[in-house]
């Protein structure tokens, strides 16, 4: 143990100078490291940051433009600085956009996402994340990763050798160590100055200055390699946005002189920034006329009716003022040479960068197909004037076929009813012929106004909760006769009500003529099957099944087609050959189907499909027309009627009829005035009352005999032609009590008159 006090002064100021000299070489070797140390770092970290704001500066390009390629490029310039492992940029979603390892170290994991932002060191590795910002916004992150190992051989080896010397050059320690700070940090000072200067003014022009060509010098040299590779990255970026610039603007040229339409830019003030030839060529002016000057003034100054059209209202300036768009269906545009054309056009506003910088307008000229539009309304009321005149047409013709035919019929009617003078037998069947054919003839009228009717669309359908069973218990009384005569059986399988929805006066048409023709068509004692199915989508199936000798397949298309029998009008069967052409088309207008199934030698099966009824409280109940009953004398009270009439023939007729009535006296006129007058002279209890009258119709007549005191309670039926359903409608509107169709079915004519008759008596 060492005994101090034996020391002398002088060995304890040597030892005293040795010991502080140790301590101060120690400390100042200690304060040297922990310098070193924190230098070292700063110097690293600095350095880094410089990198990556260089990186990150030239990657915000290339993640702009989401060029993997460059960003790749830009990252692999790393690879002169070794120390560097691993490198990557992520976007703005956080997703790896592009990677960089060193050659030595490919077995480094690079994270799949970001961390936060920072340094992080752990072991012998430097970890930072910086955010890549572009116009103030972050548009990615940037990633590195530092090999520390040779910072910290550098740290060990320093204390080393500062304990081998500790002793014997701490004072040459600390004054190389001095030097050396100066030597390493200026450099690296420098350098990080200028990073700062190229990242404040992005000018990648500056370079670093060489201080020597130690590592520093080495590491300066590489900097400003990377400088110049940025350099030349940017301003090949910038031939390349240059180019694309270009490319659009050729683009955008190509698509507008291709484009059909007129289009024009306009700018806040609303004057022309570019027109394309379409535009050009419907205005009338060149480009060089209409660049620069206000549109509005050229050509949209005024309305269509010439007035002017003032730049506060004008749609496509609001549009430049407001940034909303405007779709205009109909103006007009004038040309250079004053004339007006008609457009339709629309303004869509033009923002750059956010804010609003004018407004484009696409238009197209739209005065052929206003002309067109014109033309179509012409064409649909010259097509409603044709309807018209056709619906006028079938009205006289039925008016001038039913004429004849009233004359026809009616005295072929009071011939065979006639109690005065009996006919022979061969007398009686020549009068049949004569009614058989009579009908036949009214028969093929009707269908054929029927027909016509549907063709020009002037069929009244009305859709209503329709009793099936009711229809047929109204159809299969007038069917009867027929079945009796061609020795035929009904079989009637609908055994509950079913509701559809129909017309109940078609669909008992539409039944009567099915039923028809499978009773005449059918085979001697053969049979018709009824039968009524309800399916499964909510309709109901009826059916008229036969047991005549079928219609063979090749026929079947031909079996709606008006007018053909399919070679029956050689038989002795009658027929027009059209009603199953209405009855399809009856159905269709139910918004129902008609389908037949036929085999030869075993009969046909034609089907109905209609929409059922779910609902029955809302059924309606159908009206069932009764059969006429055959000429009654009611009682022996003498009875006036005055009947009004033009056609002598219709006169004869009626006056023949009623001369079989011995308690009626019949006053006619030729004319409606004479009618008046004899109305207001005679009092007659009934008044027959053609409408077709020379000089005033029988409709007017009407109405003047409702002003006249004496004339305004006597009943008066319509006696007319005229069976179209408008001029029914329009004779019972104006007053008629009853309308009898020409040609005059005698029986309920007469039941008619005394009806209305008795219930005056009464």
């Amino acid at each position: 143990m060492l005994n101090l006090s034996k020391i002398s002064i002088k060995q304890k100021l040597i030892g005293f100078t040795m010991i502080t000299s140790m301590v101060s070489l120690l400390l100042a070797c200690t304060v040297f490291m922990v310098y070193d140390y924190t230098t070292q770092r700063n110097r690293i970290s600095e350095g880094l940051m410089v990198l990556v704001d260089t990186v990150a500066t030239n990657s915000a390009i290339s993640l702009d433009f989401k060029d993997p390629q460059s960003a790749f490029e830009t990252l692999s310039a790393l690879k002169l600085e070794r120390r560097i492992l691993a490198a990557a940029i992520y976007n703005r979603e956080n997703n790896l956009f592009v990677s960089y390892k060193n050659e030595n170290s490919q077995d480094i994991p690079i994270p799949e996402n970001p961390r936060e932002d920072g340094e992080n060191v752990n072991g012998l590795k430097l970890t930072l994340f910086q955010p890549i910002n572009s116009s103030d916004k972050r548009i990615g992150t940037i990633y590195i990763e530092y090999d520390l190992t040779e910072f910290r051989a550098t740290l060990y080896r320093y204390a080393f050798i500062s304990l081998v010397i500790l002793l014997v050059s701490s004072l040459l320690a600390f004054i190389l160590s001095s030097k050396l700070q100066n030597m390493i940090s200026e450099p690296i000072l420098s350098l990080a100055r200028t990073a700062e200067e190229i990242s404040s003014h992005q000018d990648y022009s500056i370079r670093a200055i060489q201080h020597s060509r130690d590592e520093i010098g080495i590491l300066i040299d590489h900097f400003n390699e990377m400088l110049f590779q940025i350099q030349n990255r940017d301003i090949a970026l910038q031939a390349a946005q240059d180019q694309l610039q270009n490319r659009a603007k050729e683009n955008f040229k190509l698509i507008l002189n291709a484009a059909g339409e007129g289009i024009y830019g306009l700018d806040l003030e609303g004057k022309t920034t570019f027109v394309n030839p379409a535009a050009e060529a419907m205005f009338g002016y060149n480009s060089e006329e209409l660049l620069g000057k206000s549109q509005h003034e050229l050509i949209h100054h005024s309305k269509s009716d010439g007035t002017p059209y003032s730049k506060e209202e004008c749609p496509v300036y609001t549009t430049c003022r407001t940034g909303k768009v405007h779709h205009v269906m109909d103006e007009v545009y004038w040309k250079k040479d004053g004339s007006r054309f008609l457009v339709e056009y629309v303004s869509n506003p033009i923002l750059e960068n956010g804010k609003l910088a004018g407004a484009v307008v696409s238009f197209r000229d739209i005065t052929q197909r206003k002309q067109q539009e014109k033309d179509l309304i012409e064409a649909k009321i010259e097509a409603e004037k044709a309807n018209q005149a056709k619906s006028e047409f079938l009205s006289k013709m039925s008016h001038e076929l039913r004429t004849p035919m009233n004359a026809i019929l009616g005295f072929g009617q009071l011939l065979k009813h006639s109690k005065r003078e009996s006919l022979s037998s061969s007398q009686s069947n020549n009068v049949n012929r004569i009614l058989n054919a009579g009908n036949h003839l009214l028969e093929l009228i009707d269908e054929i106004l029927d027909l016509s009717r549907i063709e020009a669309g002037s069929m009244n359908i009305v859709i209503e909760n329709t009793n099936v069973t009711a229809v047929l218990d109204s159809v299969l009384p007038l069917v009867q006769p027929l079945t009796e005569e061609f020795d035929v059986e009904i079989e009637n399988n609908l055994d509950s009500d079913v509701f559809v929805l129909a017309d109940f006066t078609r669909l008992k048409q539409v039944l009567l003529n099915l039923l028809s023709n499978a009773v005449k068509y059918n085979k001697l004692k053969g049979k018709v099957i009824l039968d009524c199915k309800v399916t499964s989508v909510g309709t109901a199936l009826i059916s008229v099944t036969d047991t005549g000798n079928g219609i063979p397949e090749e026929k079947q298309d031909a079996l709606f087609q008006p007018f053909n029998r399919l070679g029956a009008e050689t038989s002795e069967i009658q027929g027009t050959g059209i009603g199953l052409t209405i009855t399809k088309h009856l159905i269709e207008l139910m918004r129902g189907t008609l389908s037949v199934e036929s085999t030869i030698g075993r009969g046909s099966c034609f089907t109905i499909e209609l929409p059922l009824v779910t609902n029955k409280d809302n059924k309606c109940d159908p009206l069932i027309q009764e059969s006429a009953s055959p000429i009654e004398e009611e009682g022996r009270t003498s009875h006036t009627i005055l009947y009004v009439e033009d056609n002598l023939q219709n006169l004869e007729l009626v006056q023949a009829i009623l001369n079989e009535q011995k308690n009626i006296k019949l006053l006619t006129a030729s004319h409606a005035q004479m009618g008046i007058d004899l109305a207001i002279s005679r009092q007659p209890h009934l008044i027959l009352m053609d409408i077709n009258l020379p000089e005033m119709s029988g409709i007017e007549a009407l109405e003047k005999l409702k002003l006249i005191d004496e004339t305004r309670n006597i009943p008066v039926i319509a006696v007319s032609a005229n069976a179209m359903k408008d001029e029914v409608d329009r004779a019972m509107a104006a007053g008629f009590i009853k309308y009898i169709v020409k040609p005059i079915n005698i029986t309920i004519f007469v039941k008619t008159i005394n009806e209305i008759l008795n219930d005056k008596k009464g």
